[in-house]
């Protein structure tokens, strides 16, 4: 499973290293770095929801594995939406968020 995970930092990583420029609203990379968000957000949270019995390290990590998915769901869609559709996804975000801090300060301590 942390291998998995470490594909998914490589791979967040991998999209940022692409010129931003290259990456706006309907190219190819945009759409490429929005299918692969879409499965980072939702292992993410499974990793979370499966780890929630688990020893408090383990727990911590899961929950900075999502942090950092949320973080950089913020700037994929702030660069490949908009409008509505945009404001609607970063709200999400924004609670999905808040949610993981909470969590992370209750389990994580801090």
């Amino acid at each position: 499973m942390a291998a998995r995970f470490s594909f998914l930092i490589f791979s967040v990583l991998f999209l940022n290293a692409v010129p931003v420029q290259a990456q706006t609203f309907g190219s190819v990379l945009c759409k490429a770095s929005l299918r692969k968000l879409d499965g980072d957000l939702g292992s993410s949270l499974r990793r979370v929801e499966d780890t929630a019995q688990a020893d408090i390290e383990t727990r911590c990590e899961a929950l900075n594995v999502r942090k950092f998915v949320l973080e950089e769901a913020v700037r994929v869609y702030g660069r490949c939406t908009d409008g509505r559709a945009r404001e609607e996804k970063l709200a999400q975000i924004d609670d999905s968020a808040a949610e993981t801090r909470i969590e992370m300060e209750r389990v994580c301590g801090g």
